[in-house]
C-alpha cells in the first residue's frame, strides 16, 4: 500500500495508512473469509511476502457494497 501511495503524491498527502492498520485489516478480511492466502514468496527485506486473493464470498460482498 505504501509503495502505491508513493507513486501519487497528491493521494499520499490525503491518505496516510500505517502498517499496523494494514495488517489488522488483512486479519479481519481473512477471518471473514473475504480473502485467502494464495502464495508465499521471499520478501525484499527478510520477511516473506504473502500474496492474497479475493474469495467468492469477498467478491459477492464487494459487489453488494
Amino acid at each position: 500500500v505504501s509503495k502505491e501511495l508513493e507513486t501519487d503524491p497528491s493521494l499520499a498527502a490525503v491518505i496516510r495508512i500505517r502498517r499496523p492498520l494494514v495488517y489488522r485489516s488483512i486479519n479481519s478480511l481473512l477471518n471473514a473469509k473475504f480473502i485467502r492466502e494464495t502464495k508465499v514468496e521471499p520478501g525484499d527485506q527478510g520477511s516473506p511476502r504473502v500474496i492474497y486473493a479475493t474469495t467468492a464470498t469477498g467478491k459477492i460482498t464487494t459487489a453488494k457494497w
